[in-house]
């Protein structure tokens, strides 16, 4: 039997076993703040820890007597069977997202770690009444966010070297909804804007970034920022088809190449002879003649199966083959 728990976002326990895949939401109690404290560590945590991090202004009686009430209840959760208890210290002998997120980070893996970061650890949750344990989450919540980000920029850098500069930029406006006044994320989206040919969606917000700017700080935009502003605003709109935004640009060439093989193999017609179409079903077999011209971006079309015209980034090569 394969379990795993998630405390990145919204908190839930996975179970597969003979009869399926089970998943099942876990209440925010006390319970759930020990299992996810232990899900942390990466090794045996003390009971003293435990103490001072749950009831630091207790006597150590009465904190340890608290602690054994809370095991006792925290047996009736779905995740008991895998929290190891011995006497003077306790494990989660259990997988979880917080564990996979970090891995995926340290080996760089960016586009795995942000599909385990679906939002802050133990999300809308709080220990107020613990005051050591609320200030672990806030410390731990901090660090988290900082490699997310640090994760989303590396990511959408990444797309934006194959061109996939829409999908860079969904990662960088997250990071932007999280932190508008993130200025070098700004630079960064406002960019792959530009390349991307979105510029009404860049023009916003730039917009919005201004306007809190002067709210907040009272401050301007730095001249960088009113540059790329600029240079954006004097674009045109582009309405780049989203298909084609996403296709793969090691795709397109290979493409353009069987086109050109499949045009150099056709046998070329003299200048006194028509051109005669291929019989169908739907068609008469008369011979009937068209121009080399049309029927040539006939082929074309089906070989590619692409829109019949194509942004300025993207098809740039199959339009000098059209050209040429």
């Amino acid at each position: 039997m394969q379990a795993s728990i998630n405390i990145l976002g919204q908190c839930s326990f996975r179970k597969d076993d003979q009869l399926g895949q089970t998943r099942e939401l876990l209440p925010a109690n006390r319970p759930l703040l020990l299992c996810t404290y232990l899900a942390t560590q990466e090794s045996w945590v003390s009971r003293d820890v435990l103490l001072t991090l749950f009831w630091p202004d207790d006597t150590e009686s009465k904190a340890r007597n608290k602690l054994r009430q809370l095991l006792h209840i925290t047996k009736k959760e779905i995740y008991a069977e895998f929290i190891e208890i011995e006497e003077s210290r306790l494990k989660l002998n259990l997988n979880s997202d917080f564990q996979a997120f970090q891995a995926a980070f340290e080996a760089g893996d960016w586009s795995t770690a942000l599909e385990h970061y679906k939002d802050e650890l133990l999300v809308g949750q709080s220990a107020k009444n613990m005051p050591n344990y609320q200030d672990w989450l806030e410390l731990t919540r901090h660090e988290l966010s900082d490699m997310w980000r640090e994760a989303s920029i590396n990511h959408a850098q990444n797309l934006a070297e194959q061109k996939h500069y829409t999908s860079a930029n969904r990662y960088l406006k997250a990071l932007l909804k999280k932190d508008l006044l993130a200025e070098d994320v700004l630079h960064l989206y406002l960019g792959y804007c530009m390349k991307a040919g979105q510029r009404k969606e860049g023009l916003e917000i730039a917009e919005q970034f201004k306007t809190m700017l002067m709210q907040e700080l009272q401050m301007e935009p730095l001249t960088q920022t009113t540059e790329l502003i600029e240079e954006l605003r004097a674009l045109k709109e582009v309405d780049t088809p989203k298909t084609l935004e996403e296709v793969d640009s090691s795709v397109v060439p290979t493409l353009a190449s069987e086109s050109l093989k499949e045009q150099a193999t056709e046998t070329k017609p003299t200048q006194n002879e028509p051109t005669q179409n291929e019989p169908t079903q739907n068609e008469p077999t008369e011979n009937t003649a068209q121009p080399s011209q049309e029927k040539q971006e006939k082929q074309e079309k089906n070989v590619l199966k692409l829109p019949s015209y194509h942004s300025s980034f993207i098809g740039r090569d199959l339009e000098l083959i059209e050209l040429s």
